[in-house]
């Protein structure tokens, strides 16, 4: 047969073509493990949220390739997936990018086995007595098999399986599509987010027995649970208000709860502070291993000797006011303890939000819990107000005395606050008045300041064992 020259020709370039141009999806695949990270570095937010950046030096041969990074986070957000080459030369090109998170589970496997000739083993005392083929017809609400002919549910015995399905992983893998200008080994850094890792702070408190000094130590918390561990890892937290738009409610960390021990004598800190933005970062001094599945503690604050003041403070209701002749208000007094976080206090870091546990030792020498409050982020050189509890001993009644109306919408009370101590030293009760409308104190026999637009406070020194009385009068436009 006498072939057209042109057709001759075409067949040639085709041939020219399939030789030196490989086909699609046959570029060569490269794995890399967490066996070949150079730096791990995490970044961990105190609203479930991480920061990975995973540094590895991986071989890359010339030309189109399928690179596939195992040992990722099993919460990754894979919106939030980055690559890089470290040294930024160009060299490295990103075509495309997947994250493979069909994982192998036994359901799974005989589901991408439907409609395939398998075998199934019957055992009996721990001996294989049967073997035969068998078609996988169903996995709806259980495995039904077709045995010669005839159809079967269930199987009392081992199903063995053909083979192993391809799009199946036994762990998340990023997957790039790269093009290399060369070949060569390259440090490529992979960042992403994920969730699933949070971090807490944890304060234990002891006071001295005069009620005027504090140690006071910050157990870090990290509550891992995002579905890999990370070896070795240089560790950075964040403190601070962090927006996030949030589609779904957050994922919130389980697991056991992990309070430190209390001690003799605070292990030294291991963080490092310094202001980010506006928020500010503790720096882990050391790298550490956190396992998935871990809760791990480390010593944030470690401060001795820091002066306090407790206070006692006796607060009314709203609902108390506007009422001619309202019944009476028995109450216990509040025990506060308030410190200031200044380094001339021997404390001065920005202290992040957590819970405060306060000890103090009894004449037995005896540990004992005291209270405990929750703290919000506070810099340095503010207020620290904790609140432990009521007082046993002390006792507040207020009465309202007289109730008149001025004029329209205007009125006149005055209320009678007794405080009774049964303490065996003195006290100071700061007494606290909800106001509302126009307000203004015409007398009082205690000192007070304005606290703010609707508070009045007074202060009332009260004898030990004994009796304190304030009496006040405000006139009121509503």
């Amino acid at each position: 047969m006498n072939w057209p020259h042109s057709l001759i020709n075409l067949m040639m370039i085709l041939v020219v073509v399939l030789f030196f141009c490989p086909l699609a999806g046959a570029e060569p695949t490269i794995t890399s493990t967490s066996q070949e990270q150079r730096n791990l570095a995490l970044t961990i937010y105190n609203t479930d949220l991480a920061l990975i950046k995973d540094t590895r030096t991986v071989n890359l041969p010339q030309g189109a390739l399928e690179m596939r990074f195992m040992d990722v986070a099993g919460k990754i957000d894979p919106t939030s997936v980055a690559l890089k080459t470290v040294k930024a030369d160009g060299g490295v090109s990103i075509l495309e990018q997947n994250y493979e998170f069909d994982l192998i589970t036994p359901a799974k496997l005989l589901d991408k086995n439907v409609g395939k000739e398998l075998e199934l083993v019957t055992y009996f005392e721990g001996k294989e007595v049967k073997r035969e083929k068998a078609e996988l017809l169903s996995t709806n609400s259980g495995n039904v098999f077709k045995i010669d002919g005839r159809v079967h549910l269930g199987h009392p015995g081992t199903v063995i399986l053909p083979g192993m399905p391809a799009d199946l992983n036994a762990r998340p893998t990023l997957v790039w599509l790269l093009k290399s200008r060369d070949a060569t080994g390259r440090d490529i850094e992979a960042s992403y987010l994920t969730s699933g890792i949070n971090w807490k702070c944890d304060y234990v408190a002891l006071v001295n027995q005069k009620d005027t000094e504090v140690d006071v130590t910050g157990w870090v918390t990290i509550n891992n649970e995002s579905g890999a561990t990370y070896t070795n890892a240089d560790i950075k937290l964040i403190a601070g208000d962090v927006h996030r738009v949030v589609t779904q409610p957050p994922r919130q960390a389980e697991g056991k709860r992990l309070y430190a021990a209390m001690g003799d004598q605070a292990a030294a800190p291991q963080f490092e502070e310094k202001s980010f933005f506006e928020y500010h970062m503790y720096t882990l001094t050391r790298p550490a291993t956190i396992k998935d599945k871990q809760i791990k503690q480390m010593t944030l604050l470690a401060a001795e000797r820091a002066s306090v003041k407790k206070g006692y403070t006796l607060k009314a209701t709203p609902q108390f006011f506007w009422h001619p002749n309202p019944a009476k208000m028995t109450q216990k007094a509040e025990v506060t303890l308030e410190l200031i976080n200044s380094q001339k206090n021997h404390m001065g870091i920005p202290l992040p939000a957590g819970k405060v546990r306060v000890y103090k030792y009894d004449s037995d020498k005896s540990l004992q819990f005291i209270g405990e409050d929750r703290i919000d982020h506070t810099p340095k050189d503010e207020k620290v107000r904790l609140l432990l509890g009521k007082a046993f001993d002390i006792v507040g009644e207020r009465t309202q005395t007289s109730f008149q109306k001025i004029a329209e919408r205007v009125f006149e009370q005055t209320f009678e606050i007794e405080i009774r101590n049964h303490k065996d030293e003195e006290i100071t009760v700061t007494v606290v008045e909800p106001m509302a409308g126009d307000w203004k104190i015409t007398s009082q026999t205690s000192p007070w300041v304005k606290k703010d637009a609707f508070t009045a406070e007074f202060q009332l020194t009260v004898p030990k064992d004994g009796t304190g009385q304030l009496t006040y009068t405000v006139r009121t436009s509503q």
